[in-house]
């Protein structure tokens, strides 16, 4: 091998090298175990890395575990982006309310879906103002997919990717429905979510 040709390999390793350096990573630690921990991983991201996290934790416990993710992964600031993936079920309302206090005090995004992430998997198909009761997303949704939909379902992302796109503009509509019509916090209206906002983020990177 030249000498020419040796500093030319020897410089495209060293750019190939920076460029796993630079690249962001996304922490997304997820209130479930399986659902939404599987949806993220899923995303085929070339030029970032996703660390998804399923915490079993809820509301305040979620955010704080997040935090200490955060810095057992060593991610940076500014260039590293941590997530909660967070539903609203049932939980006390100040234990909802002072999650949202919490990731805002400590720099953690939070994508929330009101009542559970199934709301966002509906958008999918069709957009609607109206609540769909919990118990009733599997069936609704396992009509919808033409498979049986269940929790932890691996291949939810191959299923729902082709419809993302209408999932993206009927949950920005809804959100837009909700700043509307309510005086509260968006993440307290029913149905709504803005799990397209971290969707719209990794998108940037496959």
């Amino acid at each position: 091998m030249s000498r020419a040709r040796d500093r030319h390999r020897r410089r495209n390793v060293r750019r190939k090298e920076n460029l796993r350096e630079v690249r962001p990573r996304f922490l997304i630690v997820c209130e479930d175990g399986k659902s939404a921990p599987n949806y993220f991983r899923s995303f085929r991201v070339t030029s970032a890395q996703i660390i998804t996290v399923g915490a079993g934790m809820h509301t305040l416990q979620l955010v704080e575990q997040a935090v200490r993710c955060r810095q057992e992964y060593g991610l940076s600031e500014g260039k590293d982006q941590t997530w909660v993936v967070m539903d609203r079920n049932s939980f006390p309302q100040d234990d909802y309310d002072n999650a949202f206090h919490k990731a805002k005090a400590t720099g953690i995004l939070v994508a929330f879906a009101n009542e559970c992430f199934e709301v966002w998997v509906h958008l999918h198909f069709r957009y609607s103002t109206a609540r769909v009761a919990r118990a009733r997303l599997p069936r609704v949704l396992s009509d919808l997919l033409g498979v049986n939909y269940e929790k932890g379902m691996e291949t939810l992302y191959d299923l729902l990717s082709s419809r993302q796109h209408d999932a993206i503009s009927n949950a920005t509509k809804l959100i837009r429905h909700h700043q509307d019509t309510s005086d509260g916090a968006l993440h307290n209206c029913c149905p709504s979510t803005n799990v397209q906002s971290l969707v719209s983020k990794l998108n940037k990177y496959l």
